[in-house]
């Protein structure tokens, strides 16, 4: 009789080899950092660099209304612009803007425009952050006196962070009835300041 030889097979379906885990960890660390701006007064050159309120025949018995325009005539358009400020000081000290008229209009001969009175219309007055103020001339027909500054924005502590601006609808100057004048050219100068606040 034949052996046969008899053959084991074992077949190991699905068997899972025991893993060691081992844990891992790692901290990531995000930063960034900011560092102080500036306070600018007009930054984007939104105020006009000459007001030109034109050229007109002498007379003295009637009061006399003029607007700003690009040329001077009245029906061209008028002058416009906005006291901008950028406050990227990162504080929370405030600010103010004024504007003086430094001296009445005159000639080049000292003659003056007697009781010649500059106004200018504010529209509104926004910022980019929501912020409130204390005081802005927003909305307002303001007479500019003469050699005294007077206040058109004031932010105190905690306003007037980032990017404001009060709008200007137009330039007008007026001339009271019975006034002399000359056949000559008359001007002035606006000083538009910023105090930082404290």
């Amino acid at each position: 009789m034949k052996k046969r030889g008899l053959i084991a097979g074992v077949v190991l379906l699905g068997a899972t080899w025991p893993v060691v885990g081992t844990a891992a960890e790692k901290d990531t660390e995000a930063l960034v950092e900011y560092e102080a701006g500036f306070l600018v007064l007009n930054p984007d050159n939104q105020l006009p660099d000459d007001l030109n309120f034109g050229s007109h025949p002498i007379q003295t018995a009637s009061a006399e209304q003029w607007v700003a325009t690009s040329d001077g005539v009245q029906t061209s358009p008028v002058t416009t612009g906005a006291i901008e400020i950028s406050d990227n000081r990162g504080d929370e000290s405030g600010w103010i803007v004024k504007l003086a008229q430094m001296e009445q209009f005159a000639t080049d001969d000292a003659i003056e425009l007697d009781d010649a009175m500059l106004l200018i219309q504010f529209g509104s007055i926004t910022n980019n952050l929501g912020s409130d103020f204390t005081f802005s001339q927003e909305g307002l027909d303001v007479p500019v006196p003469i050699a005294t500054a007077i206040d058109l924005i004031v932010a105190d502590e905690g306003e007037g962070i980032g990017e404001t601006s009060l709008e200007i609808d137009q330039f007008v100057l007026d001339i009271l009835a019975d006034t002399q004048k000359v056949p000559e050219q008359y001007t002035t100068e606006l000083n538009w300041t910023i105090e930082a606040g404290e």
